[in-house]
C-alpha cells in the first residue's frame, strides 16, 4: 500500500522519522549536497510497481526477495530518493539516500507518521502466542463494544469496524502502511480502540513497530510456522518482539502472560527482569492469577479466578479448558486496563461465540463443532477439550494443506489416532500438491481412517449423516475460512455454510 504524505517533504526532514544516516555517493557528494537532495517527496513505497514521479523507495531485504535488486526499476518509474539497508548500494546511487538498520521499521514509521500515528489515540491491545489469538481478539473487541467502547479490530478474521468489513483476513497481521491506514480511517470514523492479532511473521517483520500498544497478551506457543522459523527459539524470540515494543513504550503497560509453558515462563521472566508489568496466568500454581474450579458444557464454561485478593467467578459461552484460558486473558487484560470487575463479569457471561472456532451446531442429538484447528497442538487441543462434553463417540473430520510444514501430516494423524473414535481424512487447500498424496503423508502416522474421502464436501456431508445420538464431530482445518485452494484455483467453500446445509436437508427429510 502506498504512503501517501500530507504535504511533500525533504529526505533531511523525513530523517527525522526514521532515523538512519545521509549517506556519500558515488559523485563524492554527501547525500545532503546531492543533486536533487532540494526535491519534494510526495510519498513513499517498499513495492517498485507502486512508484510515482516524487516518490521515496524504501528497500528492504525480504524473505523471498531483496528490495535492493528493484531500487533501479523504482529510480525509473520516478523515485526521487532511496531509504535502503545496504550501504555499498547507496554509495552507488545519484539520488538522495538515507541508510537504516531496517527499512521495514522505516517503512513502519513513515506509515505511522504520515497517518497522524493514529494507534496512539486508541487504546491499543495486542495479542500473540501459537493459539487462541483469534478468540482473545473476538472476546476482547466484543466486550468493549458492551462496554461502551468502538473498537477497529485487525487479525485473522480481517480487519473491520462495526460490522464494516475495510479488507478481508489475508494475513494475521497486516502491512504496517495497510495497519496505520485503517487505524486512522477507523478513528475519523469514531473508533476508541483497537484489538489486534499480532503473529509471529507480523512481529519480525516490523509491521507493528510503531503501533502505539497499551497492553499485550501472550498465550501460548507450541511448533508451528517452522517452515518459516528456523527452530522454537527464534520462534519464541519473535513474539517476545511485542513485549519489547510495550516496555519501549511505558514498563506500565500490562503485559498479560500465560505460563502453561515454558515459553510463556520464560517471556515474563524476561519482562520482570526488565521491570516490566507483568501478570501470568494459567492452570500452574505458580501463576499469578490461577484457574480453578474449571466446569464444562456444550453451552459454555466457568472458572474460579483469584487477583489481586478478589475472587472472580468468570463465565463464557465457549468450550473447552483452552478456552478458559482465553477468556481469563481477555478479562485479565481489561482488568490491568482499569475497567471495573463488576462490570466486566456480566459482559463475559453475555458473550458471543466467534465464528469458526468451536462453533456449535445440533443434529438429532448430536453436536458438530466447526473449528480452525489446522495443526498438531491445535487439533489436540481441540479434540481434548470436546472428550469431556462427549456422551457417544467422538468423531473428527480433517486435512493438511499443501505447500505447508509437511511435518505436520504425520502429528495430526498421530492425533486423530489417539484422541478420536471416528477418523475421517480428507482435503484441505491442497495447493500445488497432490490430496492424494498428502493423504497418504498423514496414513503414515499408523492412523486407520473410517473413511478417506478426497472431496471435502462429501467428507462433511457423509460425517454428519453417520453421526449417532451423543455422538460429537469436530469439522477441522478451515473455521471461519470460506475458501479452498487446489492447484492455482481458489474456489468458495466454508465448513460453516457445508455443515448448516447438510443439517437443514437432515432435518427437512
Amino acid at each position: 500500500m502506498y504512503i501517501e504524505f500530507a504535504n511533500s517533504c525533504l529526505l533531511e526532514e523525513l530523517q527525522k522519522v526514521v532515523g538512519g544516516t545521509l549517506v556519500p555517493n558515488r559523485s563524492g557528494l554527501s547525500s545532503v549536497n546531492a543533486p536533487g537532495m532540494l526535491t519534494q517527496l510526495i510519498g513513499a513505497t517498499g513495492d517498485s510497481r507502486e512508484v510515482k514521479t516524487g516518490t521515496l523507495f524504501v528497500a528492504y531485504r525480504g524473505v523471498q526477495s531483496d528490495g535492493h535488486a528493484f531500487i533501479q526499476r523504482a529510480l525509473s518509474a520516478g523515485a526521487t530518493a532511496v531509504v535502503l539497508e545496504d550501504e555499498a548500494v547507496a554509495q552507488e546511487l545519484s539520488v538522495p539516500t538515507l541508510i537504516v538498520p531496517s527499512g521495514r521499521s522505516a517503512l513502519s514509521a513513515l506509515a505511522a507518521w504520515a497517518s497522524g500515528n493514529p494507534t496512539a489515540k486508541l487504546l491499543s491491545i495486542a495479542i500473540t502466542g501459537t493459539n487462541g489469538k483469534t478468540t482473545i481478539q473476538w472476546l476482547l473487541s466484543e466486550a468493549l463494544a458492551a462496554l461502551g467502547e468502538r473498537p477497529l479490530r485487525i487479525g485473522t478474521l480481517g480487519i473491520s469496524f462495526e460490522g464494516e468489513v475495510y479488507a478481508k483476513g489475508e494475513t494475521t497481521t497486516p502491512t504496517a502502511q495497510e495497519v496505520q491506514f485503517f487505524a486512522r480511517k477507523a478513528l475519523e470514523s469514531g473508533a476508541t480502540a483497537l484489538v489486534m492479532e499480532t503473529s509471529s511473521h507480523g512481529l519480525q517483520q516490523g509491521r507493528v513497530d510503531h503501533v502505539e500498544f497499551r497492553a499485550g497478551i501472550f498465550t501460548n506457543l507450541s511448533p508451528d510456522h517452522l517452515d518459516y522459523h528456523p527452530d522454537m527459539q527464534d520462534y519464541m524470540s519473535a513474539k517476545r518482539v511485542l513485549f519489547e515494543l510495550l516496555l519501549k513504550r511505558d514498563p506500565e503497560c500490562p503485559a498479560i502472560i500465560g505460563v502453561d509453558d515454558q515459553y510463556g515462563i520464560a517471556i515474563a521472566e524476561w519482562g520482570r527482569a526488565q521491570g516490566q508489568r507483568v501478570v501470568t496466568f494459567g492452570f500452574e500454581p505458580t501463576a499469578d492469577v490461577v484457574l480453578e474450579r474449571l466446569q464444562l458444557t456444550t453451552e459454555g464454561l466457568s472458572v474460579v479466578i483469584r487477583h489481586n485478593g478478589e475472587t472472580f467467578h468468570l463465565t463464557a459461552p465457549l468450550i473447552g479448558r483452552y478456552n478458559a484460558q482465553n477468556a481469563v486473558a481477555a478479562f485479565l487484560v481489561l482488568l490491568e486496563l482499569g475497567f471495573p470487575p463488576e462490570r466486566l463479569v456480566p459482559v463475559f457471561r453475555d458473550l458471543k461465540r466467534p465464528p469458526g472456532r468451536m462453533e456449535y451446531f445440533e443434529v438429532h442429538g448430536a453436536g458438530v463443532f466447526v473449528d480452525y484447528a489446522h495443526s498438531t497442538e491445535a487439533l489436540r487441543t481441540a479434540l481434548t477439550a470436546l472428550r469431556p462434553v462427549t456422551q457417544n463417540r467422538l468423531c473428527v473430520l480433517f486435512g493438511c494443506g499443501g505447500d505447508r510444514d509437511p511435518r505436520r501430516r504425520a502429528g495430526m494423524g498421530h492425533v486423530a489416532k489417539e484422541c478420536a473414535d471416528v477418523v475421517v481424512i480428507t482435503s484441505d487447500n491442497p495447493r500445488s500438491e497432490d490430496p492424494e498424496k498428502i493423504i497418504r503423508d498423514i496414513l503414515a502416522s499408523g492412523v486407520s481412517p473410517n473413511t478417506v474421502q478426497v472431496d471435502r464436501r462429501k467428507a462433511i456431508e457423509g460425517a454428519i449423516r453417520d453421526l449417532k445420538p451423543g455422538d460429537v464431530l469436530l469439522v477441522a482445518g478451515k473455521g471461519h475460512e470460506d475458501y479452498q485452494i487446489i492447484g492455482e484455483q481458489v474456489s468458495h467453500f466454508s465448513d460453516r455454510e457445508e455443515v448448516i446445509r447438510v443439517i437443514r436437508e437432515i432435518e427437512h427429510a
